[in-house]
């Protein structure tokens, strides 16, 4: 006779669901490798199949034609309380919830083939591992991606992508080009996609892999700052060209203001002459004399001066003229920046060894240490015995010396000296 009834019928759906459930668990089991789970997962289905079975034959309808194990597991299961019935049902789901979150754990807390495939799929960067066959061992999405738009066709051989890679058979709109060692495809999108090998020894084979970066801000960011590199470096030629015009201008306004100076001191000149024939004097009177007509003269009938084309002629020049000898020990630095630099420390030395020490000797000295010229400047003239205040030229000097990265120092004691020390090589557009 049937037992039907809405009890038993919700039972035997939820005890049919717990033995799929505990099937997926028998095969979790065997996938994640853990046989000595096995049989925990093995009873928990066997139980929920009995169940379900017991349940089945005994809703079937009509009486039992012959006594089986399933019929009389049947007549005992619906002979027991519904509420043992319930409290059975609910026990094999608990069980199967916890081996379910057992095998949850085990999947989060060790690293199986499964979850590094997850990884590599997440990441934006193409990865692709291949034998020197060129069989794949493992690509990821990216990977894919990356081929599918390069070359047009699905990533099969490892080797092959590689040699398309180096070689540049592209699809159409893709280009490449070597940015030092590294190779860069730029796709028709405006993408630019670095290419990196790696080799390692596994298991006695040679595993290659093919790593695949967007490097499309990098390269973007790069050729903005070429392009700001080569407008420096232009707007720096036109600055050192109108740096050499203003000295070459300032030069040639020393020079006239000094032929004017001396053009009134030939009057002195002349009166000194008159009271000498008048009045006698000593030998050295005679000589200096002899010495002061005699510069004045040579610097009044030189002309105008002669035009030159480097700066340190122009200031040597201009110092001989004005009556100071310019003595160098050791190679000027030849070129830009730090030749306008030199050459406004020549200018602005040799004027004050004329206006403050009085002297007609400026001697410069050229050193090389550690990537840098370090050059001194002495005079033959009269010592401080105050420290220097740097104002004007000299401090104009300092601000030209540290734009450059370099450094001014100034030495009283035991004898005065200005010293630059300045970088061999300067950025462009400093």
């Amino acid at each position: 006779m049937s037992s039907f009834s809405a009890f038993w019928f919700v039972m035997g759906t939820i005890t049919s669901i717990l033995f799929w459930a505990a099937f997926a668990l028998v095969m979790l089991c065997f996938r994640q490798k853990r046989y000595l789970y096995l049989t925990n997962d093995l009873l928990v289905m066997i139980l929920c199949y009995l169940l379900m079975q017991s349940i089945a034959v005994g809703t079937e309808g009509g009486g039992y034609q012959h006594v089986t194990f399933l019929s009389t597991l049947s007549e005992i299961l619906f002979r027991q309380p519904k509420w043992m019935i319930t409290l059975s049902v609910v026990t094999l789901a608990a069980a199967e919830a916890l081996l379910f979150r057992n095998h949850r754990d085990f999947e989060k807390s060790r690293i199986t083939p499964m979850s590094v495939k997850e990884a590599t799929d997440s990441l934006p960067s193409g990865l692709c591992f291949y034998l020197s066959s060129g069989h794949v061992l493992m690509k990821n999405l990216a990977m894919d991606r990356f081929c599918q738009e390069v070359t047009g066709d699905s990533l099969i051989s490892g080797k092959r992508l590689r040699q398309q890679l180096f070689t540049g058979d592209l699809s159409d709109g893709c280009t490449s080009d070597m940015v030092g060692e590294t190779l860069v495809i730029h796709l028709p999108d405006g993408r630019s996609m670095s290419i990196q090998e790696r080799e390692a020894s596994f298991e006695d084979a040679w595993v290659h892999m093919l790593l695949v970066t967007d490097v499309t801000e990098q390269m973007n960011k790069t050729r903005s700052l070429r392009r700001l590199q080569k407008d420096l470096t232009a707007l720096n030629e036109k600055l050192t060209a109108y740096n050499q015009e203003i000295v070459s201008l300032t030069a040639q306004r020393e020079l006239l203001a000094a032929r004017v100076r001396l053009h009134d001191e030939m009057g002195i000149d002349l009166l000194t002459i008159r009271q000498y024939i008048e009045n006698g004097g000593t030998v050295q009177d005679r000589a200096a004399i002899e010495t002061r007509l005699r510069r004045n003269l040579n610097f009044l009938t030189t002309g105008q001066a002669s035009s030159v084309r480097d700066e340190y002629e122009l200031m040597i020049e201009t110092a001989e003229k004005l009556g100071v000898r310019v003595i160098v020990t050791g190679d000027l630095p030849p070129a830009d920046p730090q030749k306008h630099v030199v050459s406004t420390a020549i200018h602005e030395c040799f004027t004050n060894t004329l206006r403050h020490a009085k002297g007609d000797e400026l001697s410069i000295t050229v050193d090389q240490k550690d990537g840098k010229y370090v050059v001194t400047f002495t005079n033959n003239g009269e010592q401080p015995t105050d420290p220097v205040q740097e104002k004007g030229g000299l401090s104009s000097l300092r601000k030209l010396a540290e734009t450059i990265g370099g450094e001014m120092s100034i030495q009283v004691e035991p004898s005065f000296f200005v010293e630059l020390t300045l970088p061999k090589e300067v950025p462009d557009g400093l």
